[in-house]
């Protein structure tokens, strides 16, 4: 609702202004699916996806070690079909229902064992 245009005013005492929204979408927003078959294309998902769910922003697929992954996030504009998606724990996508969860980022911090010092490892 925020990430919407027409959700802002255009006066305010008097005087006109342009919203500029922002370009990253806060992890909130966003749900992980699991079990996503790795053949399937990024953009079909999308769109089947964009079908239900209106608010979807963006569907990308979640690599680990340069390798394609069973896992994808969904990026919403709006809490609400991001909060639907959270109570009910599961997505339906092409007819097919997939387990969902919350997006956390991972945090990888940097720390050297050999002075305790964070910012770079024992061997770099």
């Amino acid at each position: 609702m925020l990430f919407e245009n027409n959700s802002w005013p255009n006066l305010i005492c008097n005087l006109s202004f342009q919203v500029i929204l922002p370009r990253r979408i806060p992890i909130s927003y966003s749900v992980v699916v699991n079990g996503i078959s790795r053949e399937w294309n990024v953009d079909t998902i999308q769109h089947l996806i964009t079908e239900r769910y209106t608010s979807t922003e963006r569907v990308t697929r979640i690599f680990r070690d340069d390798q394609a992954n069973t896992r994808i996030r969904i990026d919403f504009h709006s809490q609400d079909d991001a909060n639907l998606i959270f109570s009910k724990g599961y997505i339906y996508i092409d007819s097919i229902r997939y387990t969902a969860t919350a997006y956390k980022p991972l945090t990888r911090i940097d720390r050297c064992f050999k002075c305790q010092q964070f910012g770079h490892k024992l061997h770099s």
